[in-house]
């Protein structure tokens, strides 16, 4: 064990007060200047008896401040004196100024001087090694680790904190006197008032809390931190939280919404990127009612607005609109090859059957009520023309209008922690869908074949009449 001087060779000594000797008793308390005292054990005193000293732990033991003969005592017998050592290592409190830097052994620390209070130090630092410092603490209470003293910042008023990793790669300071904390060289960390500042370098952020709203300022401008409050609004969470995101100076507004705003000219406001080398199935977006099917054409799933007018929308029952009614694909010649007459679509268009049906999902909601539609059914399609099907994966929906497409979790299932009720359990066959746009097109080729022949029809008509 290490000591402060030379290593004690002699304990704390106390005599304790006289104790009179009370007829048939064994037990006695103990007391220094009429206080109890507590030795540390039996082995830590000697106790004189009718002038024999006495052995510990067989003659008398102690409890407390309380020690207890093998014997009762009678009257006659004197206590000559209890003498109690203490810890032989407690050297019990200095008097003031009795411990110098010539009672410290060498090498205990390294570096110190002066004397008084720590604000009265002028040391260099307490080394761990001779080749680095390990701690400074300067005359202003300012203290650092892990860097030499003349990398040590003195800008700081007094009682800051600066720690630095060897590499320099971690750097951290904090002060008390101007509210600031850095991270990094050139990362600050400040208050004021309600606002919590980030600058980096010259540059400067604050976040600002006031009556519910979060925000987040910041600005290209340089400046001190706290010098301005005009700092463009970032990100806000209001009262409600709404989540409000800015861009290039957008100014955020003040409807009740989540909101991203930009003021970009030339790049996108939003991206969503999947970077999967295999997406397999991920969906990139989902827009939903998760708590109802309003299925009609006041409630939007999108819409698409310019300052003048509304240009496109997708209502909640499902159905398109665009302000010109055009719906086109790139068709420049250029970017095709290949390039011939398409064949006959006649017998195809023929042999296709035109069909009216109710939707079951339909039924579902609206029963007797559900509206009939007019189109082709998938599986017909496919013995006429089977380029026109594609398949996917079933949903809820699909499954819950036949169970031929799989399994939905029920309520007495094991459901796994990231599924629920009503949730995808098997899939057991893919859904067919058909490619309407095409099939347009094959309409298109047939009309044109019709056309033909009405013309050819037309023409011996004409002969015929003129003959």
């Amino acid at each position: 064990m290490a000591y402060i001087g030379n290593k004690p060779t002699v304990g704390n000594f106390q005599i304790c007060d006289a104790i009179s000797v009370v007829n048939g008793q064994a037990a006695y308390t103990m007391q220094v200047g009429s206080v109890n005292v507590l030795p540390e054990t039996a082995n830590h005193m000697i106790v004189s008896l009718n002038g024999t000293i006495q052995k510990p732990n067989s003659s008398f033991t102690v409890s407390g401040s309380t020690i207890t003969f093998s014997s009762n005592l009678a009257t006659g017998d004197v206590i000559d004196f209890i003498q109690i050592l203490g810890d032989v290592l407690d050297l019990g409190v200095p008097s003031d100024g009795t411990v110098t830097n010539a009672k410290l052994a060498s090498g205990s620390f390294s570096n110190i001087t002066g004397t008084g209070t720590l604000a009265g130090f002028t040391s260099t630092g307490i080394d761990d090694n001779a080749d680095a410092t390990a701690i400074t603490i300067d005359a202003k209470e300012n203290v650092a680790i892990g860097i030499t003293p003349s990398d040590f910042s003195t800008s700081y008023s007094s009682k800051a904190l600066q720690v630095t990793d060897v590499t320099s790669l971690f750097s951290m300071a904090v002060s008390t006197g101007d509210r600031r904390t850095i991270l990094g060289n050139n990362l600050f960390i400040g208050t004021d008032n309600n606002r919590k500042f980030v600058t980096a370098g010259a540059k400067q952020s604050f976040l600002q809390q006031a009556e519910g709203v979060l925000t987040f300022h910041s600005d290209n401008s340089t400046g001190s931190a706290g010098a301005s409050s005009s700092t463009s609004q970032r990100f806000q969470v209001d009262s409600i939280g709404n989540m409000k995101v800015s861009r290039n100076g957008a100014a955020l507004n003040s409807n009740s919404t989540h909101q991203l705003i930009d003021a970009g000219a030339n790049s996108y406001s939003l991206m969503l990127s999947n970077k999967a080398s295999s997406p397999a199935s991920q969906y990139m977006l989902e827009i939903g009612f998760k708590s109802a099917s309003p299925d009609n054409s006041a409630a939007k799933f999108i819409e698409a607005n310019d300052s003048t007018t509304t240009r496109f929308r997708v209502n909640s029952d499902g159905d398109c609109q665009n302000h010109d009614n055009s719906y086109g694909s790139t068709s420049d010649e250029r970017i095709k090859q290949d390039i011939i007459d398409a064949t006959s679509q006649w017998e195809d268009i023929k042999n296709i059957r035109i069909r009216n049906f109710k939707k079951k999902d339909d039924v579902r909601q609206y029963g007797e009520n559900a509206k009939p539609q007019i189109g082709v059914i998938a599986q017909e399609i496919e013995t006429v023309s089977p380029g026109l099907i594609k398949e996917q994966e079933p949903n809820k929906g699909d499954i819950l209008s036949s169970s031929e497409f799989g399994e939905l979790y029920q309520k007495d299932d094991d459901i796994p922690e990231n599924k629920e009720v009503g949730d995808i359990k098997t899939i057991s066959s893919n859904v067919k869908s058909v490619n309407y746009s095409v099939l347009y097109m094959k309409s298109v080729k047939a009309l044109q074949e019709a056309m033909t022949r009405i013309e050819t029809l037309e023409a011996r008509i004409t002969t015929l009449e003129n003959a």
